[in-house]
């Protein structure tokens, strides 16, 4: 029988080679029908590899179906915008090197810029992340918060170091800020250690203690101020 696209489906499983098995949610215990769709559009996949003009991967997507389900797919205007999309959106990086990140590129989700410093190197990239009024914050902090963490980082790179900022609430106890994110490739000493630096010649901070995991104790050293370094345990 023929399938009408008007009718509601639901993913039901994935098949050996690679394509999707859908249910009707109709169907009944007399209905075993599944349509099957490659698990990767034909327009997408002509719009990111070929140059195949829009006009033509409409075309080439619908001449092999019938009139009746072409009426019910998109029209040509909106499949022509959908493949001048795909081959307009910018590419993923397939390794570091092709990683550029534009300022205008990074920002919060109150707009504001926050990319500090990227030091663009392929082997041990740096990048600082944090607004104008997260160090805004953090440089009238007296007392900081700095961990690790590898877990979620993002592609390429290894270790994500975050500062916190403590700063007095008027009730009298304190508000602690997340104030930078500094993005590593590395987690070794030299790394670390430069991604402090860094960071000091942002701002003039004056930290008076800073609460961090003993391993990491070293970067604090890097601002050039003396100041307290605790561990988690207090010690």
């Amino acid at each position: 029988g023929q399938l009408d696209l008007r009718t509601s489906f639901t993913l039901d499983s994935a098949t050996l080679d690679g394509r999707q098995a859908w249910r009707c949610l109709k169907m009944n215990d007399r209905c075993i029908g599944r349509p099957h769709t490659d698990s990767k559009s034909n327009i997408a996949d002509m719009a990111e590899n070929t140059q195949t003009a829009p006009y033509l991967i409409h075309c080439s997507t619908t001449d092999s179906i019938s009139h009746d389900t072409r009426a019910r797919l998109p029209s040509e205007e909106a499949t022509k915008k959908r493949a001048q999309r795909i081959r307009h959106r910018p590419r993923a990086p397939t390794c570091l090197a092709e990683l550029e990140i534009e300022n205008d590129d990074c920002t919060s989700l109150a707009g504001d810029l926050m990319l500090k410093f990227d030091n663009n190197d392929e082997k041990k990239r740096i990048i600082i992340l944090a607004t104008n009024s997260d160090l805004d914050i953090l440089e009238k902090s007296l007392s900081w918060y700095v961990d690790g963490t590898f877990a979620s980082c993002p592609q390429f790179f290894f270790q994500v170091l975050k500062t916190h900022a403590e700063i007095p609430n008027p009730n009298g106890a304190f508000w602690v800020f997340p104030c930078v994110y500094i993005v590593l490739t590395h987690k070794d000493t030299s790394t670390n250690t430069e991604s402090f630096q860094a960071l000091g010649a942002l701002r003039y901070f004056a930290p008076e203690t800073i609460m961090v995991d003993l391993r990491l104790a070293y970067i604090c050293l890097s601002l050039g101020n003396e100041v307290q370094v605790h561990d988690y345990s207090g010690t």
